[in-house]
C-alpha cells in the first residue's frame, strides 16, 4: 500500500500468481467500481491498473508474479500516473510536464521499494 497525501489517495498493490487470477481480479475490480470495460476480455495481459472514477481515494496496481520486471512495473506505473492526474484534472503540457514526472518518479520508487520489501523482486 502506498499513500499519497497530496492527492488523498491510497494505492493498493496486488500480486497474482497466474494470468487467470490476475484477469479475474481485474474484472472483479471493474465490476465492483462500475467501470466501463476498456478492452477485450479475451486479451492476455501481465499487469493492469484500476483507478475508480466513483471512489477517487483508491487506485489499484495489479501485477502477475511471473512478470515482475522493471519494464512491466514502470510501464504500469506510467499508466497509473496518467490516470491519477487525469482524475485530478491535472492537464499534460509538453512544456510543463513536471507534475507527471514528479508523480511518476515517486510512484516508481515507492512501488519498487514495496516489491523489494515484500521480496517479490531483489534489491539489485
Amino acid at each position: 500500500m502506498i499513500r499519497i497525501p497530496l492527492y488523498n489517495l491510497v494505492i493498493y498493490i496486488k500480486i497474482y500468481s497466474t494470468f487467470k487470477d490476475l484477469k479475474k481480479g481485474y474484472f472483479q475490480h471493474i465490476k465492483r467500481y462500475n467501470i466501463a470495460e476498456e478492452g477485450d476480455q479475451d486479451v492476455h495481459f501481465s499487469a493492469a491498473v484500476v483507478v475508480p472514477t466513483n471512489q477517487i481515494d483508491k487506485a489499484y496496481l495489479l501485477l502477475q508474479k511471473d512478470f515482475l520486471d522493471y519494464n512491466t512495473i514502470t510501464h504500469e506505473v506510467y499508466h497509473l500516473t496518467n490516470r491519477i492526474l487525469y482524475h485530478r484534472r491535472v492537464t499534460f503540457d509538453i512544456l510543463d510536464d513536471e507534475p507527471f514526472a514528479i508523480l511518476n518518479g515517486y510512484l516508481n520508487q515507492e512501488v519498487i521499494n514495496y516489491l523489494q520489501k515484500k521480496k517479490f523482486i531483489d534489491g539489485k
